[in-house]
């Protein structure tokens, strides 16, 4: 008997952005291999940012050092 052909299944998962849960629910996906670390990057940056109050820039960017420069960074006001 010939092997089946190779088939895509598409799930929508539907949570609040402020679920504990979420970012523990990503990482296991990510572990079983049903999820790539692009889609991953792309959830987050679709759903899961937020803008950080200008007075926090200098702080974050002292924190991160080098890395900072790797960082889209939004401000509010």
């Amino acid at each position: 008997m010939a092997p089946a052909p190779d088939r895509t299944l598409s799930i929508q998962i539907t949570t609040s952005a402020t679920n504990p849960a979420l970012l523990t629910g990503l990482q296991t996906l990510l572990r079983l291999e049903l999820i790539s670390d692009r889609q991953i990057k792309q959830i987050a940056s679709q759903h899961l940012q937020c803008r950080l109050p200008i007075q926090y820039w200098s702080l974050c960017q002292q924190i991160l050092g080098q890395n900072s420069s790797r960082i889209h960074w939004q401000a509010d006001g």
